[in-house]
């Protein structure tokens, strides 16, 4: 069981960082007005 547990938190981990990725690059793009040019 611990190896499972241990493969969803890598899994949930990379997904944090995809989505925190996919956000820093939603900022910085020129189609989201919250961002720094807003």
């Amino acid at each position: 069981m611990s190896s499972l547990r241990c493969k969803i938190l890598q899994l949930a981990v990379l997904l944090v960082l995809a989505a925190l990725q996919i956000g820093a690059d939603h900022l910085e793009s020129d189609e989201c007005g919250c961002g720094r040019r807003g």
